[in-house]
Parts: C-alpha cells; sequence; structure tokens
C-alpha cells in the first residue's frame, strides 16, 4: 500500500459529517504530523516517510479529493497515474452506515454496499479489489433517511470519541503497513471505540 485516500465531499459546509469521516481523518493525520497540503490540484496530498512511529522504507502518500464522492472514481484515476500507483495499492477510507459508530472494518476488497464514492470507484476502475478501511457511523435511526443521515454532523456525544476512533483508525493502517492485510484484519476487525 503507497496511498491513502480518505473520501468525504469538499467544503466547509461538509466538514464534520459522517460522510466526510475519511476526508476529515486525512485532516487530523496532517495536524497530528505537523504537514502542510501539497496546493495541488484537484487533489491535495501529504507524503510522509514515518507514521504515528512507524519508519517507512518508501513515503506514504495521504490525499483528500476536491471532487464529491459520487465522482471518487475519476478523482482516484487521476491521482494513482500521477502518483504511478494501481488501485489495489490504495487504501480508500470510508464512512459505513451499516455498521455501529466507532466500529472499523478492513477488508481487500467487496461490493459497493450502497455507498456512491465506493461505486464510482469500482466502475472507474473495473474492479472490487481494492483495500478499505470502513468506519462505522450507524446505524440510522427509524424512519430516517439514509442519505440525510450521512450528511449529517456527528452527535455531541459522537464528536468527544472522534479522537479515539481517529487513534484506532491509525493503528489500523500502522498494521496494514507493517504486517499485512491478514494480521491486520484480524486486529482491526473486532475494534469497536
Amino acid at each position: 500500500m503507497r496511498l491513502v485516500v480518505g473520501l468525504g465531499n469538499p467544503g466547509p459546509s461538509y466538514k464534520g459529517t459522517r460522510h466526510s469521516v475519511g476526508r476529515d481523518f486525512i485532516d487530523h493525520v496532517a495536524r497530528a504530523h505537523d504537514v502542510e497540503f501539497s496546493s495541488r490540484r484537484p487533489t491535495e496530498i501529504i507524503r510522509l516517510p514515518a507514521f504515528f512511529g512507524l519508519d517507512l522504507s518508501q513515503p506514504l502518500t495521504f490525499a483528500k479529493l476536491d471532487s464529491f464522492m459520487n465522482l471518487s472514481g475519476p478523482a482516484i484515476q487521476g491521482l494513482a497515474d500521477k502518483e504511478s500507483v494501481k488501485i489495489g495499492d490504495v487504501l480508500v477510507v470510508v464512512d459505513e452506515f451499516m455498521i455501529p459508530f466507532g466500529a472499523l472494518r478492513l477488508r481487500p476488497e467487496g461490493s459497493a454496499g450502497g455507498h456512491n464514492g465506493v461505486k464510482s470507484i469500482i466502475e472507474t476502475f473495473g474492479t472490487n479489489v481494492f483495500p478499505r478501511l470502513r468506519v462505522g457511523v450507524g446505524p440510522v435511526p427509524p424512519d430516517t433517511d439514509p442519505a440525510e443521515f450521512v450528511l449529517a454532523r456527528f452527535t455531541s456525544d459522537e464528536r468527544s470519541k472522534m479522537e479515539a476512533i481517529y487513534k484506532a483508525m491509525a493503528e489500523a493502517i500502522t498494521l496494514l503497513v507493517s504486517g499485512g492485510m491478514a494480521p491486520a484484519m484480524n486486529a482491526v476487525n473486532k475494534v469497536h471505540i
């Protein structure tokens, strides 16, 4: 894995929403490592030679896209081409309302599961074989439209847990980089903050 992309919608009106948890995580990584994003458009990137204490043999690139969720596939394709990486070397960090808030699920492949960002990636690359870290933001309350739910901001109680969730997400990436998919899945898929 050489590239981590956090999905989410750009712009201040979407910051802190459930649907942008992947994008907001990339901002967290930049703050934690005290680095600035490059001004490259349509994607903002940071390159880290070390990640939360893990020395890397080659820098790991973290990116947030300047495109809306349903256009994630073409944006990632452009970035992957510039970075000379294949989709199998891209970890996609994405929200998931079908799993409970604070749960993490790491997978090497899978369906879109109704997620428009993942659907766009699958359609663009013609494959569902790419790693993804799904971040639980559910469940959707009864009689609530899932689209409205994910576009809403986290509750104050949920916001109070985000630092712990970001830490667990960073640990998941560290495990994936240092030990590979199977051991990382064994540890990460038990996480529930």
